[in-house]
């Protein structure tokens, strides 16, 4: 994560909203403190999901078959697990 202060912030706007674009987060500074923090529209509301390499997912395949197979939305997963805890 990058930091820069208001000052710097303010003198180079589209440098920084560049290193946004790219996926960096900033956080800004007022003197040595911390009060915000840029960040991409996307990365907040994105979850990245990265298919795992070949030997895990022969590891994963061998124990269950539905692996990598079943399409399921993320939300109803997260909603089922939050519900089974409570």
């Amino acid at each position: 994560m990058k930091k820069a202060n208001i000052s710097t912030i303010k003198a180079e706007l589209s440098k920084y909203l560049r290193f946004v674009r790219s996926g960096e987060e900033v956080m800004i500074m007022d003197r040595d403190q911390p009060v915000a923090k840029l960040v991409g529209v996307h990365a907040a509301n994105t979850v990245l999901i990265k298919e795992p390499s070949a030997d895990l997912k022969s590891i994963l395949l061998a124990g269950d078959k539905r692996a990598f197979t079943e399409t399921l939305d993320i939300l109803d997963v997260l909603t089922q697990d939050r519900e089974d805890r409570f």
